[in-house]
């Protein structure tokens, strides 16, 4: 089972269908992923407790301040 997008899916709109889905989806080897660009805290506590043992990989830097400057 893939969860694309899964800060989308796992806001109010979507999150009812999508824990429907997982519920269902009982088969002892099914495996599970989930991916988004960018997860926010609440989402991303969500997604873990639909996990066995999950593992978190981040691709570059996470919370990382962009500061932008301008000659005047």
């Amino acid at each position: 089972l893939i969860l694309d997008e899964a800060d989308r899916m796992l806001d109010n709109e979507f999150l009812p269908q999508v824990q429907e889905i997982v519920a269902a989806c009982t088969h002892r080897s099914l495996q599970k992923a989930v991916f988004s660009a960018t997860l926010p805290a609440g989402a991303e506590k969500i997604a873990m407790g639909m996990l066995r043992d999950p593992i978190r990989v981040v691709v570059g830097l996470k919370y990382v301040m962009l500061f932008v400057f301008s000659e005047p």
